[in-house]
């Protein structure tokens, strides 16, 4: 089974309410899933293209996020990171275990973000169109 990359963005450690409003993203490994890794990677919010370049050289699957700029989305999905997004505000490592506990899903597209679907705002099930 290949290992899903999440990464979270996040601002006085929680989750960030924009994803500009980062300073850093915090980036679990799933395997089976379960968190099997946890790392923290500083990021200059100032600096949209190094954050973007560093989420691909650490080979992130997905950004699970409150909110971000449709040109953010469209970025991140045309380099194959899935997003979604209108999580709640909450520390990223109990964000990631109870999105793992979601019957939530990611077609590679924006969930929440673009015009194929919406999601509730507790993080709950998506609208994406199948």
């Amino acid at each position: 089974m290949s290992t899903r990359k999440i990464a979270v963005p996040v601002e006085n450690g929680m989750l960030a309410q924009n994803f500009n409003d980062a300073d850093k993203f915090y980036i679990y490994d799933i395997e089976n899933n379960e968190v099997s890794k946890e790392q923290m990677e500083l990021v200059d919010k100032n600096t949209p293209d190094k954050v973007l370049e560093l989420l691909k050289n650490l080979q992130v699957t997905e950004v699970l996020g409150a909110q971000m700029e449709k040109t953010e989305t469209d970025n991140l999905l045309k380099n194959n990171v899935g997003v979604i997004l209108s999580a709640p505000i909450m520390h990223p490592k109990d964000l990631v275990i109870d999105f793992m506990k979601q019957p939530v899903h990611n077609h590679g597209e924006s969930c929440c973000g673009g015009e194929k679907g919406s999601c509730d705002t507790g993080g709950g099930s998506c609208g994406c169109d199948h």
